[in-house]
């Protein structure tokens, strides 16, 4: 009598096994289906869109604001410090600059430039020369005013050189700022000469 028992508790076992292994399966189905149905939908972005770094979208010199007399000193804001400048006018055009102390008037029969270190900062009227074989370099592009810069590879010195031009307009005459600077001087003479650049006043006759 016993014999019928163990294979009567068999059966049951083989068929709890079968049921199991069936519930197993389903289980696996329905989180695989889950996993795909209930994926995340990605929210709408509420960022701007980005500009472009070739955008022309900004004016170096904004508004050419009149020199006033009362108001020979000023302070720069020079990579987030603040620089004491004095005004100077850049003979014979009528245009000035606040400049810091340490960088020099040089003048000239024809003219004068603004020496800093090595670096040179002035401006001259407008030639179509300046716009000739010029490159671009993305970190002035931003600038509506930017026409292009001169680079020059010196192999003997090892060192590059760059003439970066900005064309402007006052009273219906055109002039161009020309900056000249090497390489290594990059990272002091842009944010100095940017500033500088920005608070350029107009001297009236």
């Amino acid at each position: 009598m016993k014999y019928p028992f163990l294979i009567a508790i068999s059966l049951i076992l083989i068929s709890g096994c079968a049921d199991n292994t069936q519930a197993t399966d389903d289980k696996q189905e329905i989180t695989k289906e889950t996993v795909v149905t209930t994926s995340p939908t990605p929210e709408p972005s509420t960022s701007p869109p980005e500009q472009s770094e070739t955008t022309p979208n900004l004016s170096l010199f904004n508004k050419i604001e009149d020199y006033d007399p009362n108001s020979n000193e000023i302070e720069l804001k020079v990579n987030e410090k603040k620089v004491k400048t004095a005004f100077s006018q850049h003979d014979p055009y009528p245009f000035g600059f606040y400049l810091p102390s340490d960088m020099k008037r040089v003048d000239f029969e024809d003219g004068i430039e603004f020496h800093y270190g090595k670096s040179i900062f002035k401006i001259n009227y407008w030639a179509d020369s300046y716009a000739t074989n010029v490159k671009q370099e993305a970190i002035f592009q931003p600038y509506s005013e930017y026409v292009g810069t001169d680079i020059y590879e010196n192999e003997i010195k090892k060192n590059t050189a760059y003439q970066v031009y900005f064309a402007f307009e006052k009273n219906q005459i055109k002039y161009v700022m020309q900056w000249n600077y090497f390489e290594k001087d990059r990272d002091t003479v842009i944010p100095l000469f940017t500033a500088i650049a920005t608070e350029m006043r107009y001297i009236p006759e």
